[in-house]
């Protein structure tokens, strides 16, 4: 997969250095890397109350680039553009 992938600055705590991409369907797909850390998106992972309360809908919180800006809910993995060497990016759709 040849895309261009723009770092995000996000809200979210406890994220690594997050880069993503926006498909021509308006999804957004973040690279998953050890250092992302984004397995806390995956349903059923483990959230501190606080996290609740502060984010009950586990929403990814971007706020820039103004393109990416905003509210992005967990929709799954690509799966498809994965490899060996590849992890399969999180794929996220606008809230």
């Amino acid at each position: 997969m040849d895309v261009k992938w723009e770092p995000l600055v996000v809200h979210n705590n406890g994220l690594g250095v997050l880069r993503g991409y926006l498909t021509e369907d308006g999804k957004l797909l973040v690279e998953n890397t050890d250092d992302a850390k984004l397995v806390g998106f995956m349903p059923g992972a483990f959230r501190s109350d606080v996290d609740r309360l502060k984010n009950p809908e586990n929403a990814l919180i971007v706020a820039g680039p103004q393109a990416f800006a905003g509210e992005w809910l967990w929709e799954g993995r690509d799966n498809e553009n994965a490899d060996a060497f590849t992890h399969p990016a999180f794929i996220f759709y606008r809230k």
